[in-house]
C-alpha cells in the first residue's frame, strides 16, 4: 500500500543504469504503441463492466498511458481493496491499490493536510492493473476475465 515509515532518497545512477536507460530510449515509440493498444483492449474488455470503470486519460493531450487504473465501485463489494488485491493474486493476476497518499506516510502523519477532499476517496476505490509492455493479448484478456470474476464473487 505504498506507506513509508521514513523519508529517504536515493540520487544515484550508476553507468550500467544509465546504459540500459539510454537502449531503452530508442524503444520508446514502440512501449508507448503497445500501451495505446492495450489500453484499448482493456477499455473494451470492460465496457459496460458494472462493478468498474476503467479510467480515461486526459482529453486534448497525448498520453503514454504508462498505467491503467480501474475504479471499483466498492458500494456493490463486500470486501476491501486488500481483499480485492489477494483474491486476484491467487489467480496469478498483480495487481495493487494506488499509491498512499502524502498525508497517511508515517514521517507525515501529524502534519497539516490541506483541503484533501476526494483523494481519500479515490485511494479507496482505484485499482492498477496489469500493465507491463510484455503483456500479451491473451494476457490482457485472461487478467480481464480474472479482475471480473473475483469482483463479481466479491458482490454477492
Amino acid at each position: 500500500y505504498y506507506i513509508h515509515d521514513e523519508i529517504g532518497y536515493n540520487y544515484r545512477m550508476t553507468n550500467v543504469q544509465a546504459a540500459l536507460g539510454v537502449a531503452q530510449m530508442e524503444e520508446l515509440s514502440e512501449f508507448i504503441s503497445r500501451k495505446h493498444k492495450n489500453y484499448k483492449l482493456y477499455k473494451e474488455l470492460f465496457a459496460d463492466f458494472d462493478l468498474g470503470e476503467l479510467l480515461p486519460f486526459r482529453k486534448n493531450t497525448y498520453s503514454n498511458q504508462w498505467f491503467y487504473s480501474l475504479k471499483l465501485d466498492m458500494n456493490k463489494l463486500h470486501a476491501t481493496m486488500r481483499d480485492v488485491i489477494t483474491q486476484l493474486e491467487k489467480r496469478g493476476v498483480q495487481t495493487r491499490a494506488i499509491w498512499g497518499l502524502i498525508n497517511e506516510q508515517k514521517p507525515y502523519i501529524n502534519n497539516i493536510a490541506y483541503k484533501i477532499e476526494k483523494a481519500p476517496y479515490y485511494s479507496s476505490c482505484i485499482l492498477n492493473i496489469p500493465c507491463t509492455t510484455q503483456l500479451s493479448e491473451d494476457d490482457i484478456v485472461y487478467a480481464s476475465e480474472q479482475i471480473k470474476i473475483v469482483l463479481r464473487d466479491l458482490a454477492k
